[in-house]
């Protein structure tokens, strides 16, 4: 599997089981390996969130949303990618990924 797989979307909420279900089959279905999603009107992305999003295998970094509004959640697959360098600021999350192994 190739780690070069990115998704990156608007998902105007996931407050929805509808929503959530559609982020999690089109991950799995692009095979991606790098998630960022935008506008997830959700002000807390715990490991449950993250786990009926995509699975156990990601990592992720957020900045949540305030009232009903923003939220930006970036996941990676921890067995393909190395998180570092982590900054959560006003209106970005950023994040320096490198691939583990031969996943890049």
């Amino acid at each position: 599997m190739s780690a070069n797989h990115l998704l990156n979307w608007n998902v105007r909420g996931l407050n929805s089981r509808a929503h959530r279900n559609a982020v999690r089959d089109v991950t799995f279905e692009h095979r991606a390996s790098i998630v960022c999603l935008q506008e997830t009107k959700v002000d807390v992305i715990s490991n449950s969130l993250t786990n009926d999003l995509m699975g156990s295998d990601y990592d992720y970094a957020f900045l949540p949303a305030v009232g009903a509004a923003g939220g930006v959640a970036s996941c990676w697959r921890r067995d393909l990618w190395s998180g570092a360098n982590l900054s959560v600021r006003s209106f970005s999350v950023t994040v320096s990924l490198s691939p583990l192994g031969g996943g890049g």
